[in-house]
């Protein structure tokens, strides 16, 4: 099972808005992104992104952090879902307007 799932991966390093529009246009499903911000702003700078999941973790990390560095224009989203949890994490979900 493992080695199937690996098998699906692709490690991108450069041209990414463009690897990921050509993958985006292979039959399958969604695309997923974990945890990185840079990289989120690449693909919002080139509007690749349909739904995004935000976890939001109460810790306080520094002052003045970006979530997403060098992201220079606005990307407007609709909130489709939030969902809180116990330990006051608070998992979101936008998606492109």
């Amino acid at each position: 099972m493992i080695c199937h799932a690996i098998q699906r991966v692709h490690f991108i390093t450069e041209n990414i808005a463009d690897t990921i529009t050509e993958l985006s246009k292979q039959e399958g499903k969604n695309i997923g992104v974990t945890g990185s911000g840079e990289l989120t702003a690449i693909l919002l700078s080139a509007n690749l992104t349909d739904e995004m999941q935000i976890l939001h973790i109460p810790a306080i990390l520094g002052k003045d952090i970006p979530l997403f560095s060098g992201q220079d224009q606005e990307s407007k989203r609709e909130l489709i879902g939030s969902k809180p949890y116990e330990n006051g994490v608070l998992h979101v979900t936008y998606q492109r307007k």
